[in-house]
């Protein structure tokens, strides 16, 4: 994964505060050609001297009204199907906190 420069983050990257500390973090959306996966998405956050991965997925993610405990968004990885992994970040990063059914019983084979 190419992390963005700052021209590409002014002209079109996906940016938006996450959690509230008046920092936003960016969000690269990766489109793999000719896969019907739907690419990926990697969510960056500033640090001294860069940036740092605090998350990653398959296809994109779509932003809940709801917070993780530590105030981040969480969200819910993009793309066709029913049953859809929802992310929450604990502070350090990113990681799977359980599915999101389109419809009862979608996430019922995992």
């Amino acid at each position: 994964m190419r992390i963005p420069d700052e021209e590409e983050i002014g002209n079109g990257a996906p940016v938006m505060d996450m959690n509230g500390d008046g920092n936003p973090e960016v969000i690269v959306n990766e489109i793999c050609e000719g896969d019907n996966s739907g690419g990926r998405f990697t969510i960056l956050t500033p640090v001294p001297g860069g940036w740092r991965v605090i998350g990653e997925g398959q296809d994109r993610p779509f932003f809940l009204k709801t917070r993780s405990r530590a105030g981040w968004l969480d969200y819910e990885e993009g793309g066709p199907g029913f049953c859809h992994t929802r992310g929450s970040n604990d502070g350090k990063g990113y990681r799977d906190a359980g599915r999101i059914e389109d419809t009862p019983g979608a996430c019922s084979w995992r």
